[in-house]
C-alpha cells in the first residue's frame, strides 16, 4: 500500500528512547538515542507551582514545581523533584509533542503533564488537556497514549480502536493484509469489524479475536489516513470508511452494524479488578467480568448493552401507555445514574436499592434487577411475610410483558434453560422430573411446542408451573418461595398477571408504590384471600 509521505502521521510517535520497535516507515531520519533528532530549545526554569487541590475529577493533593513554554507545561511533585531528572522529562515530552505537533495544531489549551508519585487510578491517566503519570511512564513511553489524546484531544476512551491503529501505525507496523482477507472472506460473523473496545481485551476476546482486532485497526487506520488524511481520521464517528476499507483488501461482502449509533456518549475503561467498565450515555456504569456461558465474549457484550438499552425504552413506553398515572414515577425512579457489579461464581443477582448498586451474576438479569429500583420495596413493608411478592412479581412483569426484544435475544440463558427444563432431557431434575414433564404438557396445551428457546412463552411457562403444583400435588414441585413470602416466584408474577389483567396495571403499581397507604383491598377491590381462590378458581376451570 502506497505511502503518502506528505502526511507526516507517519510521524507522529517517532520519538526519543525507542530502540527496539519495529522498523519505521518515516519521511526523514530518525536516530535510536534517547535525545530527539531535532533541536530544542533549552530547560526553562522550574518555580514554585504552588498546591495541586482536589478537583471533581482529580482528587489528589501535592505541592509541585513547574516549567512551561508555548508547547506545554511540565508540572512535578515536589517530593520527586530532581534537577537533572527533571531536564531529562522536559526533553523527552518536548521532543514528542513536536513530533505530534507536525500532525495536527495541539490548539489553543497546550497539554500539561503531572509527573506524580502514583495516579489515582494506577495507570497513566487523561483527563481534559492534562495527563498524569510517572518518571517511569514517560521514559518508558507508557504515557503516550495519554498524551496523545490530550494533544489532540482524540477521546481515547470512545475510540480504542483508533488510538491502537495510530500507535502501531505510527511506529511502523504493517498489517498482515492477507490474513485479514482470508478472514474477512470466510468468517461467518462481522462483528469484529465494529471494533468495539471488548475486542482488544484478552479476558473476552479470543487470541485470534485479539489479532484480527488489531491488524484491522491497523490497516484501517492507514487506509483513511492516506486516502483521506490525518483530519478525517481523527474527526469524531468513523464515516463510511470500513466498507470502503474492505473492498480495498478484495472482500466482496457487505458490513452493517445492527448496533450503529446505539452507544453514542459511551465510554470505556479498564481497571485491575474489571477488564472493561463501560460509562453510558445517561451515567450508568457497568463494572465487567466475563459471565460464563451469558455475558462473557465481545459480541454478547455488545448484545446485552443493545438490549438492555432497547428494553428500558420498551417498558417505559409499555408503561407509559398502560400506567399513565405512575409513568412519571417510574421516570423519577430512574433519573439517577445505577452502578452495576459483574459478579463471577454465579449465585442469585440482587440490587441495593438505597445505594443504587444491582450485582449481576447473570446478564439476564438486568433488567429484572433494574426494575427494583424503578418499583423499590421499602423499609416500611419489608416487614411484613405476605409482601415481599409483589415486587418480585412486578420486577418480572415488565420485563416479559414489554420488554421482548431483549427477552427472545438467542441465547438468552433463562429461555433457554427453561426450553431444557420443559421440552428437553436434563440430567440433574432428580425427583423434580415428573413435575416438569407435567409443566411441558400442560405448556404445550396452551401454546403448543415451541421450537426453539426463543419461542418460549414465559407467561404460559409461568402458568404452567403454578396449574401443574395445583393439578399434582403428589409430584415434588420444582417451585422456590420467594425469601420472605410463601408465595414462588412463578406464583407471583402469574398471580400478578392475573390481577393486572382485570383490574390494570395502575392498580397494581398503586399496590407496589404506595405500600404505606394502598393496601390489597385499596388498590383491587378486594381481599388477598378472595382474589387467590377466584384466581385457582380459573386456572383449574
Amino acid at each position: 500500500m502506497k505511502r503518502l509521505v506528505s502526511l507526516l502521521l507517519a510521524s507522529l510517535f517517532l520519538l526519543a528512547g525507542c530502540a527496539g520497535s519495529a522498523a519505521r516507515r518515516t519521511p526523514f531520519a530518525v536516530t535510536e538515542s534517547a535525545a530527539p533528532t531535532r533541536e530544542l530549545p533549552p530547560t526553562p526554569l522550574f518555580t514554585d507551582g504552588g498546591t495541586h487541590s482536589r478537583t471533581e475529577d482529580y482528587n489528589q493533593v501535592f505541592t509541585f514545581l513547574t516549567a512551561s513554554d508555548d508547547a506545554f507545561t511540565l508540572n512535578i511533585e515536589s517530593k520527586l523533584f530532581d534537577e537533572p531528572g527533571a531536564e531529562k522529562l522536559w526533553e523527552t515530552v518536548t521532543g514528542d509533542l513536536k513530533f505530534i505537533a507536525d500532525a495536527a495544531p495541539i490548539g489553543p489549551t497546550p497539554p500539561a503533564v503531572y509527573i506524580v508519585q502514583k495516579p489515582l487510578h494506577g495507570n497513566a491517566e487523561r483527563i481534559g488537556d492534562r495527563v498524569y503519570c510517572t518518571a517511569e511512564d514517560v521514559e518508558s513511553g507508557v504515557y503516550r497514549e495519554a498524551l496523545v489524546c490530550a494533544a489532540l484531544n482524540l477521546d481515547g476512551s470512545a475510540e480504542w480502536w483508533k488510538l491502537k491503529g495510530l500507535i502501531a501505525y505510527a511506529f511502523g507496523e504493517t498489517a498482515d493484509e492477507t490474513v485479514l482477507q482470508k478472514y474477512y472472506k470466510q468468517t461467518g460473523d462481522m462483528d469484529i469489524l465494529s471494533l468495539f473496545p471488548a475486542y482488544f481485551v484478552s479476558a473476552f476476546a479470543s487470541e485470534e479475536e485479539l489479532r484480527i482486532a488489531r491488524e484491522t485497526a491497523l490497516s484501517l487506520t492507514a487506509y483513511i489516513v492516506e486516502n483521506y488524511g490525518a483530519e478525517a481520521f481523527l474527526a469524531a464517528g468513523d464515516g463510511d470508511y470500513r466498507q470502503e476499507w474492505l473492498a480495498s483488501l478484495g472482500v466482496d461482502r457487505e458490513y452493517a452494524d445492527p448496533w450503529a449509533g446505539s452507544f453514542a456518549g459511551y465510554r470505556y475503561a479498564s481497571s485491575k479488578d474489571y477488564p472493561l467498565i463501560v460509562t453510558t450515555d445517561r451515567q450508568d456504569v457497568f463494572y465487567m467480568l466475563p459471565l460464563p456461558e451469558d455475558v462473557d465474549t465481545p459480541k454478547k457484550i455488545r448484545d446485552f448493552l443493545y438490549l438492555g438499552k432497547e428494553g428500558m425504552r420498551e417498558i417505559f413506553a409499555g408503561a407509559e401507555k398502560n400506567a399513565p398515572d405512575y409513568y412519571k414515577t417510574l421516570l423519577e425512579n430512574y433519573s439517577q445514574p445505577i452502578r452495576y457489579y459483574f459478579k463471577s461464581g454465579g449465585g442469585r443477582s440482587n440490587t441495593v436499592v438505597h445505594l443504587r448498586e444491582v450485582y449481576l451474576t447473570w446478564g439476564h438479569a438486568f433488567l429484572h434487577e433494574t426494575m427494583h429500583i424503578l418499583v423499590p420495596l421499602t423499609p416500611l413493608n419489608a416487614q411484613y411475610i405476605d409482601d415481599p411478592w409483589r415486587y418480585e412479581a412486578i420486577a418480572n412483569y415488565l420485563p416479559f410483558t414489554f420488554a421482548t426484544s431483549a427477552l427472545h435475544r438467542d441465547g438468552d440463558i433463562t429461555l433457554c434453560n427453561v426450553y431444557e427444563w420443559l421440552f428437553g432431557e436434563p440430567e440433574d431434575l432428580g425427583d423434580y422430573r415428573a413435575f416438569l414433564a407435567s409443566a411441558g404438557e400442560i405448556y404445550r396445551k396452551y401454546a403448543g411446542q415451541p421450537d426453539k428457546p426463543e419461542e418460549v412463552d414465559v407467561a404460559v411457562y409461568y402458568r404452567a408451573m403454578v396449574e401443574t403444583r395445583l393439578r399434582y400435588p403428589e409430584a415434588k414441585s420444582a417451585l422456590l418461595p420467594i425469601p420472605g413470602s410463601e408465595l414462588s416466584y412463578e406464583e407471583a408474577y402469574a398471580f400478578a398477571d392475573y390481577l393486572i389483567g382485570k383490574y390494570s396495571l395502575s392498580a397494581f403499581l398503586q399496590y407496589c408504590l404506595e405500600p404505606d397507604t394502598a393496601t390489597f383491598p385499596e388498590s383491587f377491590g378486594i381481599t388477598f384471600e378472595k382474589a387467590w381462590a377466584a384466581w385457582k378458581k380459573e386456572l383449574l376451570a
